[in-house]
Order: C-alpha cells, then structure tokens, then sequence
C-alpha cells in the first residue's frame, strides 16, 4: 500500500473516531452523569483521534513504503476501525436506551450489561494507540522533530512489543532519542513502553538515563534494578565507549586527566549514537569534568546523530554552570545543524525543562536565538506559557520574543497560557496586547473556543478585565455556541458558567 493510501486510511478511521466522539456527546446530554469508564474512554478515542492525523500527516511525506513493512501501519489501522464501530454501536445503543427508558435504572442496567465489553475496547484501543504514539514520539517530539524520519524503521519498533533492536537503529542514527516526548500527551518513549508493558524497552531506556545521571538515589536504586544483570553490561558494549567516556559515566575509577595525557587522540572520540566525552560530561552535570575536558581543547561544538551538541546536553538537564562553561569555551548557543532541518535548540530545551532564568539569560547573553524551534514551531515563549513561568516570560519579553508567534497546532503564546491556566504569564501577555500585529481573537484558534474549553474561574476573571475585550471593533466579533463546549467540562461548575457568561456579555 502508497503512502498516500495509507495517509488516506488514518484520516477515514480519524474521521470515524470524530463520530465515536460525538455520540459519546449526545450520550452525555442525555445523562446527569455518566460512568468513569466512559469518560475515560471518550478521552482514549480522542486522543486517537489526534494521533491519526498526525500520522496522515507524517506519512503523506513520504514517497514510498518498504514492501516488508507495507502491512504494519495499515494493520493498526485495520484494528482501530473494528473497534471504533464496535464502541459507536454501544454508544449509540446506550443513547437509545436511555432516551426511551422511563426510569433511570434501565439505563443503568444498560450499561452494567455492556460493561465488559467497554473495558476490552478500551484495552484495545489503548494498545493501538500506544503502537502508534511510539511511532510518533520518535518524530514529534522533544522539541527534536524531523519529519525525514523513516516510517518503515519506526514500524518495526512497534512490530513487537519489544524490538531493542529498533530502538538501537533509531537512536544509532538520529532518528529518535531516548528523551523524545510525545505531542499528544507529553508522555516520554519511556512512558509509553511502561504504558504498552514493553518492559524489555523500559530496560534498555533504563540503562541510558542511568548513565546520564542526575537522578536522585530513589530514581537510581529502581533504575538499576529494572537494568539489572548481564543486560547493563551489553548496553555499555554494544555503545563503543573509549576508556575516557568510562571515566566520564562513572564506568571506571583512572584519573581523568591521566587517562587524557596518554590518549589525547581520543578526547573527541564518538561513541555509537555521536556523543564525545565531553557531550556525557555535560549531560551529567559534571562541571569538574567538563574544565578538564575544555583545558585540554576539547570541541564543545561536535553535534552527535540526534543534532545535539554539548550545550544543548546540559541545558536540556539544567546545568547552568555546565552551559556557562560551554559557552566561554566558545560552544555556539544555537548548534549549527543541516540546512532544511528543523530542531529545537538549547533555549527551547531550557525553557520547557529547566527553572533556572540564569540558565536562559546565559544562552541569551551569547546570542542564542530567541524564537528558534523545533518542527512544531512552538518557541521558548510558548514552552514557558505552558509551565506558567513568569521570571522565564519575562525575561524572553525583555529579549525581543516574539509574542505573535505560532506553532503548527496554531497555539500561541496567550492560547497556551489559557489553556494551561499559566495565570502569571497570562496577565503578563495580556499587558502587551499593544505588541500584537493583529487582534489575537481573530485569527489563530478561536480564542473563545479555547476559553470555554480550558479557562478557569480566575483565569476568565483575569481575562474579563482586559481592557481589548471592550473596544467597539470586538462588537462585530462573531460568536458560536461556545457555551455548550463549557459545559462538556468535567470540571464545570455554576461559578465557573456565570464567569463565562461575564465574560460574553462584556464582548457584546
């Protein structure tokens, strides 16, 4: 099966997963409540909803499939639509019951007989839709996204429940790494494995975050134990590390220094996925390692087969005296990577990770671009509206962020504060609504839609005294039924509602 069919398929079973959705809406209005497990699955179908697109998306770029692996995306696919029609017709079922019953415990009846089978349509659809998230999570994720990635590699990694094999492929050329976060849910590939029960990948991830380092001893004891036996002793062989990376992880006990004044040839060896000893050195917060590393020329600037460099290690972990000392060693703030690549710098990786401004201030003083990012295009703005981070917001401000900026999803700096509740950030964006190129509320994703969807009581009070939402050209602004998306929210309440509507009558 092309590319193109294939993309083809995921939209249709998308588009099946948008009915599911909208039963599970007419079954809800017809109820004061409805069961967890429904809810639950009406949150499986949509976030499936969400990953089938992307994978449309990422698969109608490429030209062509290896014929071995032809089958794998479409067999997903298959499996997915068999039980989207399943749930629909019990939805659906269930709605009619309910809207013919003439007392509530025939509906509940109802539900108790379908029970067992919503439970193995969640399962199921949970498992596909894992399958395809690791899929995705290599190649949108980690703010580190390229969209060159390989499908036929990213399906064999999913072919099995657990293809070390795969992963070590992916992560040996760049395609993925062990840090790669999933757009959909934010979960990291490790997640994901625990969330699938790959437990033989939670292994061999477990051996990579145990030599970066920077865990606590909690974090350390059950990392080891998870990697335990002759299977840790693989991994560091299999990763071709030379005598001075060991003594950088910790793998040997020889003096650094020594072991550099006999084999200077290689302190800017690469191990198998590109990283010298100087990028581990970063990674792991070793400050002492790294200045004996920098005093004996060290390149701070060779990038590894994931386009991370030395800098980025340490920003991505919030080493702030590590990127200080990188940079003053003349490490570039932004790592010079291919033309026509798309990935997110050390700024970006700092933004969304650390919670140190001087970290971010550092990459600024060197010039770091401000508004750089990854193939989602959601810059260091963006990333520090999602955390709420005022001092980080501000501090982007002052350097010239760009506070127009649009990510692929269409989000913005002040829709990602709303839907995130970031109030801090929120009032702050809100002060300089003078430095918008046009009115946020027209263009982007509908601003109320976002609102109703995601706002807060206090958040729709901040948004109730900004001073735009009063001026006479907002009159003519159209306004939906966005009230109905407000009381689909689990959390609504009465309070919350007449805020909202505080919130309409001042637009109007």
């Amino acid at each position: 099966m092309d590319p193109l069919s294939i993309a083809a398929g995921a939209i249709a079973v998308a588009t099946l997963a948008a009915q599911t959705c909208a039963a599970f809406a007419e079954l809800r209005s017809l109820c004061r409540s409805l069961p967890g497990r429904l809810h639950a699955l009406n949150n499986e179908v949509s976030d499936l909803e969400l990953v089938l697109y992307q994978l449309a998306s990422l698969v109608e770029e490429r030209v062509c499939l290896p014929e071995g692996n032809q089958s794998t995306i479409p067999h997903y696919l298959r499996q997915a639509r068999i039980k989207l029609i399943e749930l629909k017709g019990i939805v659906n079922r269930l709605a009619i019951t309910i809207r013919n019953a003439k007392i509530p415990i025939v509906g509940a009846n109802a539900w108790r007989k379908e029970q067992k089978n919503l439970e193995e349509l969640q399962e199921g659809i949970r498992t596909v839709k894992c399958n395809l998230n690791i899929m995705l999570s290599a190649s949108n994720s980690q703010d580190m996204m390229q969209i060159r990635l390989d499908i036929a590699t990213i399906s064999t990694v999913t072919l099995k429940s657990s293809d070390i094999k795969g992963l070590k492929y992916l992560f040996d050329h760049g395609l993925a790494s062990p840090r790669n976060v999933s757009a959909t849910r934010g979960y990291s590939v490790l997640q994901w494995a625990l969330y699938g029960k790959q437990y033989k990948t939670c292994e061999f991830l477990a051996c990579h975050f145990l030599l970066e380092g920077g865990l606590s001893e909690i974090a350390v004891g059950a990392l080891r134990a998870l990697a335990k036996g002759s299977h840790f002793d693989d991994f560091i062989d299999d990763a071709k590390y030379t005598q001075t990376h060991r003594i950088v992880l910790g793998l040997s006990l020889l003096s650094l220094e020594e072991e550099i004044i006999l084999h200077l040839e290689d302190i800017d060896k690469v191990d198998s996925i590109g990283r010298t000893p100087l990028a581990w050195a970063a990674a792991r917060g070793d400050s002492r390692a790294i200045v004996t590393l920098l005093s004996y020329s060290a390149d701070p600037n060779i990038i590894d087969v994931q386009l991370s460099g030395a800098v980025s290690n340490a920003a991505s972990q919030g080493h702030t005296v590590c990127v200080r000392l990188l940079l003053e060693a003349g490490a570039h703030p932004d790592p010079l990577i291919p033309s026509g690549v798309k990935k997110g710098s050390p700024l970006n990786c700092a933004a969304r990770n650390s919670t140190d401004v001087l970290l971010l201030k550092s990459l600024l003083d060197f010039s770091a671009d401000v508004d750089s990012s990854g193939v989602d295009c959601k810059t260091a703005l963006i990333h520090t509206a999602r955390n709420n981070n005022a001092s980080f917001a501000m501090l982007l401000l002052e350097y010239g962020a760009d506070i127009n900026a649009t990510s692929t999803s269409g989000s913005t700096p002040l829709t990602t504060a709303i839907t995130n509740n970031s109030r801090d950030v929120l009032r702050l964006i809100l002060d300089r609504w003078h430095e918008y190129s046009g009115c946020p509320r027209l263009k982007g994703p509908h601003l109320l839609r976002v609102v109703a969807q995601y706002a807060d009581t206090e958040t729709l009070s901040i948004l109730a005294t900004t001073d735009h939402f009063r001026l006479k050209y907002d009159k003519q602004y159209t306004l939906t039924d966005f009230k109905t998306f407000l009381n689909e929210r689990p959390d609504w309440t009465e309070k919350m509602a007449l805020a909202f509507d505080e919130l309409l009558c001042i637009i109007n």
